[in-house]
């Protein structure tokens, strides 16, 4: 499984309203349904963790992690608790299993805060986090 179908697998198991292909995306960031969460990653994130000698190799990688919100037009509370909802969430991760990869933290890199208001009036927060894990 993927990184981000990881992540999409437990946001869905674990916030209220969230479904993946309904209105919980990887990678993108569908016109419609106006209300969404998109998971992106980006950046290749910080340089992973080696083993040495005999245990050589990539042992741990740090990649990270966008989480877009986005609300109906001229909904601003709606999307900000939703992304609250998920920064508490994926907070909570430290030492866990998802699906079958051990995630060592994921940690938030800010609080949510509000990315944009795009064309159709809708406000997009976002909140950035960098994760640790074994290699999935």
């Amino acid at each position: 499984m993927t990184f981000l179908s990881e992540i999409s697998v437990r946001l869905a198991a674990n916030v209220a309203g969230l479904t993946a292909g309904t209105n919980l995306w990887r990678s993108i960031s569908p016109n419609d349904p106006d209300a969404s969460v998109s998971l992106f990653e980006y950046d290749g994130g910080l340089a992973p963790v080696l083993g040495l000698g005999e245990t050589g190799g990539v042992k741990w990688e740090n990649v990270s992690l966008r989480v877009e919100v986005r609300g109906a037009p001229r909904d601003y509370t709606t999307p900000r608790a939703t992304a609250e909802l998920i920064y508490n969430d994926l907070a909570k991760v430290q030492g866990s299993t998802l699906s079958s990869t051990i995630y060592h933290i994921i940690q938030p890199l800010q609080s949510p805060f509000l990315l944009e208001v795009d064309k159709k009036e809708r406000p997009i927060f976002a909140i950035n986090f960098r994760c640790e894990k074994e290699r999935s």
